[in-house]
């Protein structure tokens, strides 16, 4: 008798349980993961633009950078030149790069290495960019993505000490099993001027 008793109260509670996990997946729907997207307190600060323009980025900036994320001392650098050559080759960050703002909206930008023995060398690698590849957007450039909509952006500004800044913008979305999430995440960048 027991037994059959215990099969009825376990048969009452499968409707509450039921609405306590349709209750659970229906909060959960609208999911939104956000990583912190502060900027980290020990950099330079972005300079405020009041001329809506980019022509203050122009410039010798280092390759090699840092970026928010990695606090440690020996972090590997990350390379300004794989912003806009996607397929160069995977190697250490190094030597120069120059953005140059052209007439209008087009930007020339150059990587410069080292050659053998240290020597200089002239431009490795050098492009235009134009309207399809940048925009200027109150004195921050935005490298355009190769696809629309995309979930990536990267905006470009300089520091009050001559840093370039870079602000890295990623979205996803997506299903988990059947709940709908989606997250937005923040990275920060910063590339010395040329010399420094």
């Amino acid at each position: 008798m027991r037994h059959g008793a215990r099969l009825r109260s376990a048969a009452a509670m499968r409707p509450a349980v039921a609405s306590v996990m349709a209750g659970t997946l229906l909060c959960a729907c609208a999911m939104t993961v956000r990583a912190p997207e502060v900027y980290p307190r020990d950099w330079p600060p972005p300079a405020a633009d009041t001329s809506g323009h980019c022509a203050a980025l122009g410039g010798r900036y280092q390759d090699a950078g840092a970026y928010s994320a990695n606090r440690f001392d020996h972090a590997p650098q990350v390379s300004l030149a794989r912003f806009f050559w996607r397929n160069l080759r995977p190697e250490p960050a190094s030597g120069t790069v120059q953005l140059v703002p052209g007439n209008a909206e087009t930007w020339r930008v150059s990587l410069f290495r080292a050659g053998a023995r240290g020597l200089a060398r002239s431009a490795q690698l050098s492009r235009e960019l134009t309207p399809l590849d940048v925009r200027c957007e109150d004195g921050v450039l935005w490298l355009q993505p190769l696809s629309v909509p995309s979930p990536w952006r990267l905006g470009l500004r300089r520091s009050d000490t001559g840093f370039l800044i870079g602000e890295e913008r990623l979205s996803s979305r997506g299903n988990l099993f059947v709940l709908p999430i989606a997250g937005r995440r923040t990275l920060w960048y910063k590339w010395p001027p040329a010399g420094s």
